[in-house]
C-alpha cells in the first residue's frame, strides 16, 4: 500500500482507489493534507497492468473463441487489476514525467 511522503502514514485500499479513480493529477493526504503524486515507476507498473487488462483481445485474434469467454475473461482481469492497483502505486512529493 502506498505511504504519504510526508507524515508517512499508509493508506488504505479503500482510500487509495477513490482517490485515484478522480480525474486531478494530484492526490491529497486524508491525515495531513499535503499533495502526493503518482510515482514514474508506478505509472509504468499501472500502464502495463491496464494494457494486460486487453490480452484476450489477442486471444481471439490468433484462436476461435467463444465471445462470452473472452469478454468474462477481460471483466475477471479488470477486476484482478483493480484489486492489485493499490499494491503497486508508490507516491512521490513531485511530480515526475511517466518517460
Amino acid at each position: 500500500m502506498p505511504k504519504c511522503t510526508y507524515c508517512d502514514l499508509q493508506w488504505s485500499w479503500k482510500q487509495t482507489i477513490k482517490k485515484m479513480f478522480t480525474l486531478k493529477h494530484t492526490l491529497e493526504c486524508p491525515v495531513c493534507g499535503k499533495t502526493q503524486y503518482i510515482s514514474q515507476k508506478s505509472k509504468k507498473r499501472l500502464s502495463l497492468l491496464n494494457m494486460a487488462i486487453l490480452l484476450p483481445l489477442l486471444l481471439n485474434v490468433f484462436a476461435s473463441t467463444n465471445p462470452l469467454f473472452i469478454i468474462v475473461l477481460i471483466l475477471s482481469l479488470f477486476l484482478l487489476s483493480l484489486a492489485i492497483m493499490p499494491f503497486l502505486t508508490i507516491f512521490s512529493d513531485k511530480e515526475e514525467p511517466m518517460w
